[in-house]
């Protein structure tokens, strides 16, 4: 006890000593338009002695700047702030002030042998572990949409069914509020929208101590554009995609900017309707072959409203958000079973898959000005999934199965945070309180009825330190307690999980052209709720796949190098450990039926590399990124029961990459190139081919203002997004090839309607930008 006191009694003494000796003066850097300057030079003089220069610093990519200075006997300082393409300027003030307002520099191009020099803004920026890019470098064509952008951000792998961050499922946070929903869901949404409402995407790989374990370890921060406009602002983009086999594609998404008084906010709506056609064939192990043929219609829709109301009296703001989504979603498959070359049974299946989810976040955040900050957070969170499936074979054998889940969420969330320019000191505490069941049935027989319920108690403490002038660290250390039961059909089961999650994260600016960060983190994976579900879902009459309540924790290590060089190459390296992995398992059971499932496996070692190259010439009219990735996967110590030289992937390498070159021949036309690939893919059991192929676009504005934009693009032209992977049940092998409908020509037009008879500020406090949620 005594330890304890002493410690608190030391930290305590840091922090006021800090506070005490640490002078600063913050600010914000425009051009005339009102845009940020990013990586404007500071110089601080005192005011009669300007040959003496007591500090220097740089303007973020938003154009903000923090000065810590040591202190001064003179009463004025002088702030210089100079940048290329821009007039430098001075401002006089007293060392009392902390605040200086904004800065407008005023542009000024210099003409070097025939040669124009003029600003331009880099596409990446790092900061504390944080990697930031300007999503205007990245695209140039309006029918951008944002799954694609983050294909073209460094370690970013997005395909239409996930999206990985070095080897990790990120969560993604839009305008400060994390995205809850399924990852099918979330794929739609950022399917829907488009990059040209995009500021910038800002990737984080720290563990934070803020978030959730297990689903919340790497953060993708997408930030819309700044609308300064008078009353409202409301964009539309409207899209149709016409694939291969009759299959099709077409959405529309809407935003609207709101502000009455001290509320602001925006409202949004998005549609997505599909039709999709694929053929598939499948060489069992027996010989016998099943080919499919596949119709999916999908209808998804979604709305979201965010707002933010800072009356002055609170010192702060409330946070107001509420989303709804909706998927429905009807498939039609024809199967047909053949043996020696004779067709022996047909099979059709109907299948329909309704989840929808709600989510309600209200939040009080301190205003971010104080020294002494505080968050007070409810969410709620509500969904249902309905999927049911008929079906019929020429036997006149007739089946039914139907699986319905449906839960829901509250969580509760305190945090006080201690802010000084030099510090950030926070504790907080979350509880998650949740329920799902699930009603599993085969014709008129109950199954499964399955009901779990977690409680969830975590604790967290986080310290960001600058320690000097180009260098930060930042410790933190989270604890969570879980209580899981369970009922099932009467057999009743419960767990007591502890996990204790330290990380360190070492930020160092070496030089003005060299950035580097080191990072250490250790947690416990835990299942999550559909991995744990034993209801089944059938595949075909061969095979099923369900969930295990047997599957335990992993324990995981990992360790980041990132670099970004010039403010351009952005080179990163990633070690990660995993003890007791779990994954899918395939197996056959006793009915000679195939089957997956996920189980705990073996040990796991992953090394992952990335490399990220933007350029620009011809004063930004051609832009561009190459992007590369590798990784490195070994599979040892194998778990009882699990025979290893069944086992196919045991090591395995893997690459994948693209290079995109966009071209703005006129201020009104311009067109964008986009070729990638991807290798071999193995994994234990599975092995799936790679390719190789191009994505085209063009785009045209119209009107006097170019509010109206016309854009046509070509994905996937050489038409070898095809499907073809091998899957060992054991020793037995089965082969899987899909035909699916990627090749397409998108037509897309988009709108912009401003009402800007003066420019207002929307309210915004930084402090509404780490909204919490579960991504489970």
């Amino acid at each position: 006890m005594k330890k304890i006191i002493v410690y608190i009694f030391f930290i305590v003494l840091v922090l006021h000593a800090i506070s005490v000796d640490a002078q600063s003066v913050s600010g914000i850097v425009l051009d005339v338009k009102g845009k940020p300057i990013a990586f404007a030079t500071l110089g601080l003089y005192n005011v009669n002695d300007t040959s003496t220069l007591l500090t220097t610093g740089y303007t973020n990519s938003d154009g903000a700047y923090n000065v810590n200075y040591l202190p001064t006997k003179k009463d004025s300082l002088i702030l210089q702030v100079s940048c290329l393409g821009y007039t430098s300027k001075q401002v006089v003030f007293s060392k009392s002030t902390k605040n200086l307002g904004v800065m407008r520099l005023k542009e000024e191009n210099y003409v070097l042998e025939n040669v124009v020099v003029t600003s331009h803004r880099p596409t990446y920026t790092y900061k504390d572990g944080v990697l930031k890019a300007r999503v205007e470098n990245l695209s140039n064509n309006s029918a951008d949409k944002l799954i694609d952008v983050l294909k073209r951000m460094p370690g970013v792998v997005a395909t239409d069914n996930s999206i990985m961050v070095n080897g990790a499922s990120p969560v993604v946070i839009i305008n400060g509020v994390k995205q809850h929903i399924p990852i099918s869901q979330l794929i739609t949404y950022l399917s829907t929208v488009p990059a040209t409402n995009t500021e910038t995407i800002a990737i984080n790989t720290n563990q934070l101590a803020e978030n959730k374990l297990g689903s919340e370890e790497v953060t993708i921060s997408i930030e819309s554009k700044k609308k300064a406009l008078d009353s409202y602002q409301l964009t539309n983009s409207t899209y149709g995609q016409l694939f291969r086999k009759s299959s099709f594609k077409y959405g529309n998404y809407t935003d609207a900017l709101l502000k009455y008084g001290n509320l602001s906010g925006n409202v949004s709506f998005g549609l997505n309707n599909r039709s999709f056609y694929n053929r598939s064939e499948e060489n069992d192990y027996d010989g016998s072959k099943l080919s499919s043929d596949n119709r999916l219609k999908k209808f998804a829709y979604f709305g979201i409203m965010n707002f933010t109301w800072t009356p002055k009296p609170i010192n702060g703001s409330i946070n107001i958000y509420c989303s709804y989504y909706r998927d429905d979603a009807k498939n039609k498959k024809n199967e047909e079973y053949a043996a020696s070359g004779i067709v022996d049974k047909q099979v059709n299946r109907s299948n329909k898959d309704v989840p929808d989810l709600l989510s309600l976040n209200i939040e009080y955040d301190s205003s971010d000005s104080l020294r002494n900050q505080f968050k007070l957070a409810y969410g709620l969170l509500s969904g249902k999934d309905d999927f049911s499936e008929n079906f019929c074979n020429n036997l006149n054998l007739t089946g039914f199965m139907g699986k319905k889940i449906n839960g829901h969420q509250h969580i509760l969330e305190g945090q006080y945070m201690y802010k000084i320019p030099t510090l950030e000191f926070k504790v907080g505490t979350q509880v998650y309180l949740s329920r799902l069941k699930e009603n599993y049935r085969e014709d008129v027989s109950l199954l499964s009825n399955y009901d779990i319920t977690e409680n969830l108690n975590s604790f967290y403490t986080s310290l960001q330190w600058k320690f000097l002038p180009k260098a930060s660290l930042y410790i933190g250390a989270r604890y969570e307690h879980t209580y899981y039961k369970y009922l099932d059909d009467g057999d009743k089961g419960s767990e007591t999980y502890g996990n204790f999650a330290p990380s360190l994260v070492f930020n160092w600016k070496v030089q003005n052209n060299y950035d580097t960060s080191l990072k250490f983190s250790s947690e416990n994976i835990r299942p999550g709720f559909y991995d744990l579900l034993p209801g089944k879902t059938i595949v075909s009459d061969k095979e099923y796949s369900q969930g295990n309540i047997t599957l335990m924790p992993a324990k995981k290590y990992k360790f980041i190098w990132e670099n970004l060089l010039f403010h351009y190459v952005s080179l990163n390296a990633t070690v990660m450990w995993i003890k007791d992995y779990w994954g899918t398992y395939y197996g056959i059971n006793e009915q000679d039926m195939r089957f997956s499932t996920n189980d705990n496996i073996s040990d796991f070692i992953s090394y992952i590399g990335s490399l990220s190259v933007p350029f620009a010439f011809m004063n930004n009219k051609i832009r561009g990124s190459l992007n590369l990735s590798g990784r490195y996967n070994k599979f040892y110590n194998f778990k009882d029961g699990i025979d290893q030289s069944y086992l196919y992937g045991r090591k395995a390498w893997h690459s994948n990459g693209n290079l995109y070159v966009g071209y703005e021949i006129t201020s009104r036309f311009g067109f964008y190139l986009n070729p990638y690939y991807e290798t071999k893919t193995r994994r234990l059991q599975t092995v799936s081919k790679g390719c190789s192929s191009m994505n085209l676009g063009m785009q045209y504005k119209l009107l006097k203002d170019k509010s109206l934009v016309l854009s046509l693009t070509a994905d996937d032209i050489f038409n070898q997004e095809r499907e073809s992977s091998k899957i060992f049940y054991g020793d037995k092998s089965v082969a899987n090839y899909e035909w699916a409908s990627t090749q397409n020509v998108m037509l897309t037009l988009s709108y912009t309607l401003n009402h800007n008879a003066k420019s207002i500020k929307i309210n915004r406090n930084a402090n509404d930008t780490d909204r919490f949620t579960n991504n489970n």
